[in-house]
């Protein structure tokens, strides 16, 4: 791609950017005046959610320079692809709170003095059918993006893909521990299906 078409592109995911960040309502960065105040352990939660919303929204906006770089995408491809990536990380993010809070009754229920079994049990098949809709999720991603991308391109982005959520979620670790997130307990979960413990 000539340096003039790359800076097409380039120009083309900045519209793009600003077209997400005018869609997305804003993120409010204090709670109102006259909201009642949260327990602290609620308080605490809702903090750690904004820093990653945070982090996120850095990363991904990253994310779309390497991938348009690595595949060499034009502004037709590129309008296409990372809506299509936007889209999948919110229904991940949807299914990793889910898995969060399953993963939490859990072991509210395993530190009871007197566990419920049924309750349990209906929470083990709400976690079996949480990974199977994350699984079915990351197959759609698959075939959409097959319908967009060329062979050459798809496996580029399948070699990317995976280096790139790593480096995700260890500047989220890194965020959460500036923020005194590291004295939790280790591979404590974090509404995701990965412990977000500190790294032996």
């Amino acid at each position: 791609m000539t340096f003039a078409g790359r800076t097409s592109v380039f120009a083309g995911l900045a519209v793009l950017l600003s077209g997400a960040a005018l869609a997305a309502p804003p993120r409010p960065s204090t709670p109102p005046v006259d909201a009642p105040l949260r327990p602290g352990r609620e308080d605490r939660r809702a903090g750690r959610e904004h820093l990653r919303d945070e982090v996120m929204d850095q990363m991904r906006t990253m994310r779309m320079w390497r991938i348009t770089q690595e595949l060499k995408l034009d502004e037709a491809t590129a309008a296409k692809v990372f809506p299509l990536l936007a889209r999948s990380d919110d229904q991940d993010r949807e299914v990793g709170r889910e898995c969060g809070e399953i993963f939490r009754s859990l072991r509210d229920q395993l530190l009871s003095a007197t566990p419920d079994s049924m309750v349990v049990n209906g929470l083990i098949d709400r976690l079996i059918s949480n990974r199977a809709r994350k699984m079915a999720l990351e197959q759609e991603k698959v075939i959409a993006l097959r319908k967009t991308l060329s062979p050459i391109q798809q496996a580029k982005l399948l070699m990317l893909l995976p280096r790139i959520e790593e480096e995700f979620h260890q500047r989220i670790r890194e965020a959460m521990d500036r923020n005194g997130r590291g004295s939790g307990p280790r591979g404590a979960f974090d509404g995701t299906d990965r412990p977000t413990g500190p790294r032996p």
